[in-house]
């Protein structure tokens, strides 16, 4: 059984709602320092009156720019030459979010916006937003024994995934189980109740394998997931909750389902080895079964760096995006990518690559757009990394784009 989502450069009524009460706030924080000079109250009105509102792409907009969240980036997305046309739809894929560990305390102190205050009005700008989820939510069940990492998240920074924009997560890793099929599964109804879709793990191996479907702007997008990495205990069974494991088979068979009731698919993989920054042989074998069978763009995650980007028969395959937000401090997480595709029924047209900093000791837990000898260090590197796939990166101004020929 399906459950679809709806979405529309952004389409959940719930965020919506809760960007309204952003605006609401501001509307009335700015007409009480007008009439009541050196005093406070707090913002109030009748909402009921205005969730008719919500579905208007307009309300959003303008609290996107309202809520005073952007930096140098939301100007470079509003003047954006390439901005897809009406009758496409904007795809962005990150890489790693990993909400506890370090990054837990700067969220108790800041609030569930800090991880991503900097690049929320991008992610928002896109019909539907997606990342690999790298840790469950949830205060039920124990660490796994005898794994060196094991991470659980407090289930209020499910918050910082709504307000951030995330709509679709991977949960094919291997860290969803670190605290048991318990945590997994309080994950789920977390994510439930939050209205954030998912693929990659489930209470059995159906669930697992089972798309998350969208329709926005009147295409369908379903998404999938699977986990190449150990623990293999974590992968589920017909009888036990766990991910979705990378089988050729179980490739194939989903994705040719999928493409069957969806205009496009969406795969993501989580394999490959930390801080490689080439793919390994299967993971351009595994990649290309899911093309083969009817996917339109790949993403992977795992090596928490960059790998290179490969165009295989006009759909799009990243390799590794690195990370996005991780709670850890690690030299070797630096550079990453926000990856913005722009498509329409027929797949792919061209993807745009906007690079940025994860480096944790500079910057704390929040992504930075790179412009200038930055942005042209890590697209040079992206391009290079692409080269030997065979793909080739245009580097323009402050972002990479790749094209993609239509038959």
């Amino acid at each position: 059984m399906f459950s679809l989502h709806l979405s529309g450069r952004k389409g959940y009524q719930q965020k919506l709602f809760y960007n309204l009460l952003v605006l609401l706030a501001l509307i009335s924080t700015v007409a009480v320092s007008i009439t009541w000079a050196n005093h406070t109250s707090q913002a109030g009105g009748n909402l009921s009156l205005l969730t008719n509102l919500l579905t208007t792409e307009n309300v959003r907009n303008t609290v996107a720019v309202a809520g005073g969240e952007s930096t140098g980036s939301a100007t470079e997305t509003r003047t954006d030459p390439m901005a897809p046309r009406e009758e496409d739809i904007t795809i962005i894929g990150v890489g790693d979010v990993m909400l506890g560990h370090r990054v837990a305390p700067f969220i108790s102190k800041y609030g569930i916006s800090y991880p991503f205050a900097t690049v929320r009005e991008i992610l928002q700008g896109a019909d539907i937003t997606f990342c690999n989820l790298e840790a469950p939510f949830g205060t039920k069940g124990q660490p796994v024994r005898d794994k060196e990492y094991t991470f659980r998240v407090d289930p209020v920074a499910v918050g910082s995934l709504t307000y951030g924009g995330i709509d679709v997560v991977s949960l094919a890793n291997n860290h969803s189980l670190d605290y048991g099929p318990e945590a997994l599964m309080e994950t789920l109804s977390l994510l439930d109740k939050a209205q954030i879709a998912y693929a990659g793990a489930g209470p059995d191996l159906s669930a697992a394998r089972r798309p998350a479907l969208f329709s926005a702007r009147g295409i369908k997008v379903a998404f999938l997931a699977y986990s190449n990495t150990y623990p293999i205990e974590f992968y589920a069974t017909r009888s036990r909750p766990g991910t979705a494991a990378g089988e050729d088979g179980f490739i194939a068979q989903d994705v040719k389902e999928a493409s069957r009731i969806s205009d496009l698919v969406v795969v993501s993989f989580h394999w490959s080895s930390e801080y490689r920054t080439t793919p390994k042989d299967y993971q351009i074998a595994k990649a290309r079964i899911a093309i083969d069978n009817g996917a339109d763009l790949v993403i992977g995650h795992h090596p928490h760096v960059l790998q290179g980007f490969e165009v295989y028969r006009g759909k799009l395959i990243a390799y590794s995006l690195g990370n996005f937000v991780f709670g850890a401090y690690n030299p070797n997480y630096k550079d990453s990518l926000i990856l913005k595709v722009i498509a329409d029924r027929g797949g792919p047209k061209r993807a745009v690559l906007i690079p940025i900093s994860v480096d944790n000791f500079k910057h704390h837990f929040q992504p930075r757009i790179l412009t200038g000898d930055e942005a042209g260090r890590v697209l040079r590197d992206v391009k290079k990394l692409s080269e030997g796939l065979g793909t080739r990166v245009s580097i323009e101004g402050d972002t990479g784009v790749i094209y993609f020929e239509k038959a």
